[in-house]
C-alpha cells in the first residue's frame, strides 16, 4: 500500500510538473491599492475593485457610497458626501485579507468615531478610534490576518445628519491560496492511487 501511495505521488508530481519536496508552495496575491481621492466627485463605488465590495449601513441614508465632493475619498453618503449620511461605510472582502492599511478623514467628530476589522465569524480582530476632525490620517492593520470585513462608524447611530467621513485609500492582500499545481498534484495523485488499488484487487 505504501509503495502504491508513493508511486501515486511521484506520478502526480510528473503530471503536475512540480518536484515533490515537502509541501507545494502557496501563491501570494499581489497587494491591491486603491486611491479614492483620485476619483471624480459623485462616482459610485460598490464592487469595481478586486475582491472587495463597499456598502452603507445604518443611519438615514441607503444606496451606493459615493466619492465626496470635498475631495477626501469614498464617503459614508450616497449623495457625494452630503447629508443625510449612513452610520457606517463597510468594506466586505470576498476572501480573508491581510496587509491592510488605510487613510481616513473625519469631517466632523463627536468622540465616538471608530473602526472595526472582523473575521468571517464576525469576531473583532482589530478596532480603534478614528482620530478627530483631521484629514488623511493613516492606520496600519498590516499585522492582522484573516480580515473579512472592515467598517468605519461615525458614532451617531440612528441620526439623520450623521457626521460625514471618507476613506481616502486602502491597501490589502488576499490571504495565501494554493498554487494551481497543488490542485493538479492532488487530483493526479488520487487518480493514480485509485488505479493502483483497483489493479491490486483484480
Amino acid at each position: 500500500m505504501r509503495k502504491i501511495a508513493l508511486a501515486a505521488i511521484a506520478m502526480a508530481s510528473i503530471v503536475a510538473g512540480t518536484p515533490v519536496v515537502g509541501f507545494v508552495p502557496k501563491a501570494s496575491a499581489a497587494p491591491v491599492s486603491v486611491d479614492f481621492t483620485a476619483l471624480r466627485s459623485g462616482t459610485q463605488v460598490t464592487s469595481q475593485y478586486p475582491g472587495v465590495s463597499f456598502s452603507l449601513y445604518g443611519g438615514n441614508a441607503s444606496g451606493a457610497p459615493e466619492i465626496a465632493a470635498y475631495g477626501a475619498g469614498l464617503s459614508n453618503s450616497p449623495y457625494s458626501g452630503n447629508y443625510p449620511t449612513a452610520e457606517r461605510l463597510v468594506a466586505t472582502f470576498a476572501m480573508p485579507v491581510t496587509g491592510v492599511r488605510f487613510k481616513f478623514s473625519n469631517e466632523g467628530y463627536n468622540g465616538g468615531n471608530y473602526y472595526e476589522a472582523l473575521d468571517s465569524s464576525s469576531n473583532v480582530l482589530a478596532s480603534g478610534a478614528l482620530n478627530g476632525n483631521v484629514a488623511n490620517v493613516s492606520y496600519d492593520l498590516s499585522g492582522v490576518t484573516g480580515i473579512s470585513t472592515i467598517f468605519w462608524d461615525n458614532g451617531f447611530p440612528g441620526h439623520a445628519n450623521n457626521w460625514t467621513q471618507a476613506l481616502g485609500s486602502i491597501t490589502y492582500s488576499v490571504t495565501d491560496v494554493p498554487e494551481p499545481a497543488t490542485i493538479a498534484l492532488l487530483g493526479a495523485g488520487l487518480v493514480a492511487l485509485g488505479v493502483g488499488l483497483r489493479k491490486r484487487h483484480v
